[in-house]
């Protein structure tokens, strides 16, 4: 393998854990979001 290859196979790594991290941050906020609009409905009954 040349250091292009390197390089390239190197920055589909970061990439995919970049996705990974940003799935993850988003279903937290997605989560946490329901939980919020589920407590506000409890609150107005």
């Amino acid at each position: 393998m040349n250091k292009k290859e390197l390089r390239e196979q190197d920055s589909n790594l970061q990439n995919k854990r970049k996705q990974k991290y940003n799935k993850s941050i988003h279903t937290k906020r997605l989560k946490v979001f329901r939980e919020g609009i589920l407590s506000l409905d409890n609150a107005m009954l």
